[in-house]
C-alpha cells in the first residue's frame, strides 16, 4: 500500500467511526463492505451481492433445516402427554378455509389453566407444534402468528421463519404479523445461560435491508447473514408475483 493510498484508508475508516451510518466505498473497502450500520449501539457490516454470487455461495453453504413440525392435533396432544390437556372446540373454515381447532385453554397437571382465546369473537386457533423449540404455534382472528413457550407460557417464535447463526450466539426470531405479508423480525443474541436477549429489530434498518420473511434461500457464513430483499407486486394478470430488489450479506457483530 503507498502513502497516498494509506492516508485515504485512513480517512475512511475515521469517517466511519464518527458516522456508522455512511457508506464506506471505492476500491479499498468494495470487496470487503459497502456500507456499516449503527443499530441500538451495534455495528452490522452490509455487503450487496449480485445475483450470480448470492446462488453461488447458496450452493455452497445453504443447509437444509431438519425441524420437527407437529400440526396434526391428536399427535399435539399425545406429545403433550398428562402433563398438559388441551380444550379444543372445532370452527368449520369459511369459503373453502380449514377448520379452526380454537385453543381455549391449557390445563397443566399442576397449576392454574392458562386462557388462550379470552374472547369468542376473537378466537385463536392452535397450528403447530414444535417439539424441539418446546414452542405451540397460533393464529389470531386476523391471521397473525400467536407463539408460547410451552414451559413459561411467555411469548415465543415462530421457528419455521427463523434462523440461528452457525455459532449459535445470534437467533433471528421471527412473527408473522398477518396483515402486511411481512414478518416481525428480532434478532437475539445468546447469553452466558444460554438464553437470547433481545439486540434489535430488524424495522429498525433501513427499509432497502429488511427481508419481508425469512425463507428457504436464506444461509449463514460464519456470522454473516446472506437473504434476497424484495416485494410482492401485483402483475398483469392480477396475481401477485414476489420481485427481488437486492441481495445482501449482513455481518453480524463479534
Amino acid at each position: 500500500m503507498n502513502i497516498n493510498k494509506g492516508i485515504i484508508v485512513a480517512i475512511a475508516l475515521v469517517l466511519c467511526l464518527l458516522d456508522p451510518n455512511k457508506a464506506l466505498r471505492g476500491n479499498t473497502f468494495e470487496s470487503a463492505f459497502d456500507t456499516i450500520i449503527k443499530v441500538n449501539d451495534h455495528f452490522f457490516k452490509i455487503k450487496y451481492l449480485s445475483e450470480n454470487t448470492f446462488k453461488e455461495l447458496q450452493q455452497k453453504h445453504l443447509i437444509e433445516d431438519w425441524m420437527v413440525v407437529v400440526s396434526d392435533i391428536e399427535q399435539i396432544q399425545r406429545l403433550l402427554g398428562p402433563r398438559y390437556t388441551l380444550d379444543i372446540t372445532v370452527k368449520e373454515g369459511a369459503d373453502g378455509h380449514p377448520p379452526c381447532y380454537v385453543l381455549k385453554e391449557i390445563r397443566p397437571r399442576t397449576g392454574q389453566p392458562i386462557v388462550i382465546t379470552k374472547d369468542s369473537l376473537a378466537p385463536v386457533c392452535l397450528m403447530k407444534f414444535f417439539p424441539k423449540e418446546r414452542i405451540l404455534l397460533c393464529e389470531n382472528h386476523i391471521g397473525s402468528d400467536q407463539a408460547f413457550y410451552l414451559d413459561t407460557w411467555e411469548t415465543a417464535y415462530n421457528p419455521e421463519l427463523s434462523s440461528i447463526s452457525p455459532d449459535g450466539l445470534y437467533r433471528i426470531e421471527g412473527l408473522y404479523n398477518g396483515t402486511t405479508d411481512r414478518t416481525n423480525l428480532l434478532v437475539g443474541k445468546k447469553e452466558n445461560d444460554g438464553t437470547y436477549h433481545w439486540m434489535v429489530s430488524f424495522s429498525q434498518f433501513p427499509i432497502e435491508l429488511r427481508p419481508q420473511y425469512l425463507n428457504k434461500d436464506v444461509f449463514w457464513i460464519e456470522r454473516t447473514l446472506y437473504y434476497p430483499v424484495g416485494w410482492w407486486n401485483m402483475d398483469e394478470d392480477g396475481k401477485n408475483k414476489w420481485e427481488v430488489s437486492a441481495y445482501v450479506a449482513m455481518t453480524f457483530p463479534d
